[in-house]
């Protein structure tokens, strides 16, 4: 059976790992909104659904970040 490596953590380092996670996705978020206009003043229906859709997907991944980030920070 393998052994398991517990180790303590502070409370403030997870916080800020989490937040750049937080600032990179609404980067990625913010892009993603700029080339999905820009695909659909283009006229590419396609690639603006395609940009929608990574969009959303990034959107929800947010949300779940901003919870964890939440119930880290009630602990």
């Amino acid at each position: 059976m393998e052994q398991i490596k517990v180790e303590t953590v502070k409370k403030g380092d997870v916080l800020f790992q989490l937040d750049r996670k937080i600032e990179l996705l609404n980067e990625f978020i913010a892009d993603d909104e700029r080339s999905e206009v820009e695909w659909a003043n283009r006229g590419s229906e396609t690639l603006k659904e395609w940009f929608n859709g990574r969009l959303s997907a990034r959107l929800f991944e947010l949300e779940g970040l901003e919870s964890l980030r939440s119930i880290i920070n009630n602990l």
